[in-house]
């Protein structure tokens, strides 16, 4: 039990370090697509996001998750499915916070979001895409 415990919080390590990761990279595409070209915000953060996602599997998948047996287009599959989860949770969750406590502090707002996509997102990932 004990060992198990520890090989978990291994995983949740590496996994959170792989975020930080990827989240730097959706982050810093975003700022160069806004900045360097005639693309609108809504853009740049989509394309952001999309790169993040890519780098996100690409690390997961050499770092974390290691000796998962599921088909790759499969595994890749429910990989974007858990994107869209983390979109809907980011959305749904600044939306519920903006209602409450309106937009003022906007940086608490997105780290309070941050947090709730990254663990629902970490579960579903953990439970349904590298198994």
């Amino acid at each position: 039990m004990a060992q198990n415990l520890r090989t978990e919080f291994l995983v949740l390590i590496k996994y959170t370090v792989v975020s930080i990761i990827s989240l730097f990279v959706d982050y810093l595409t975003y700022y160069i697509v806004f900045k360097h070209t005639a693309l609108g915000i809504q853009f740049a953060a989509s394309i952001g996001y999309v790169v993040g996602l890519f780098c996100a599997y690409i690390l997961l998948k050499k770092f974390v998750f290691l000796g998962t047996e599921r088909e790759i287009r499969l595994e890749f599959f429910m990989f974007l499915i858990s994107g869209m989860i983390g979109i809907l949770t980011t959305f749904f969750t600044i939306s519920t916070y903006v209602n409450f406590f309106g937009d003022e502090n906007y940086i608490l707002a997105k780290a309070v979001t941050t947090i709730c996509a990254f663990i629902i997102v970490y579960i579903f990932r953990r439970v349904y895409v590298f198994i």
